[in-house]
This record gives structure tokens, sequence and C-alpha cells, in this order.
């Protein structure tokens, strides 16, 4: 008897180049350039013209300008930089402790106590 498993997983990644990035990201293509430069944002591609955005890079600057709007700031890049890096430091340690507890055989009401 022989057992076939289907196996062909899907994951679709879209990319935007840069000029449709800068408008759904609501940041000027000088902005970018600015924060590819420091390291915050990191796309493919050598040059400007053929950069590319993929959806996370996205999402993170759209969760930056939320923050931004909700706290009424005027953030320049270098603390949208730290934002960006206290963001991703944070979800790290969130992984840690989920991997942590469920090593532990603990439930999220037992961390908390």
């Amino acid at each position: 008897m022989t057992i076939k498993r289907e196996t062909d997983i899907r994951v679709e990644i879209t990319s935007t180049c840069l000029t449709e990035f800068a408008s759904l990201s609501n940041l000027s293509p000088t902005e970018i350039a600015e924060l590819v430069e420091i390291g915050v944002l990191i796309p493919s591609g050598v040059s400007p013209k053929d950069w590319a955005f993929n959806d996370q890079t996205l999402m993170l600057m759209r969760r930056l300008r939320r923050l931004e709007a909700d706290f009424e700031l005027e953030l320049d890049l270098k603390t949208l930089a730290l934002g960006y890096r206290l963001l991703e430091r944070i979800e790290e340690l969130e992984s840690h402790l989920e991997k942590a507890r469920v090593h532990a055989g603990l439930s999220a009401e037992d961390m908390a106590s």
C-alpha cells in the first residue's frame, strides 16, 4: 500500500517597486533611500531602479506609520529606525518566551503569575 501525501505548499510573496512602495508606505523615495542606507529597509535589487520590497517590509512601514499617527509624533528617520529595531526585538523576545512556555509545558496564565 502506498500513501501519497500532498506536500506542495505554496507561499506567495509579492514585491513592489520603489515608486509603488513609496506610495503605499507614504514615504518619499528619498526617505526610502535613507532607510535603506542605514539598514532599516533591505530591498532586493542593487540600485534604486531595481529595488523591490516585500509584503513584510510594507507591513512594517504601515505599522510604524500607525504608531506615528496614534501618538501624533513627527518622527525623523533615526527615530523611525529605532522604532523598527525595538519592534523587531520585541517580536524576537516574544517568540523566545513562547518557545520557553511550550518547552516548560506552561500555559499563558502560569507565565503571568
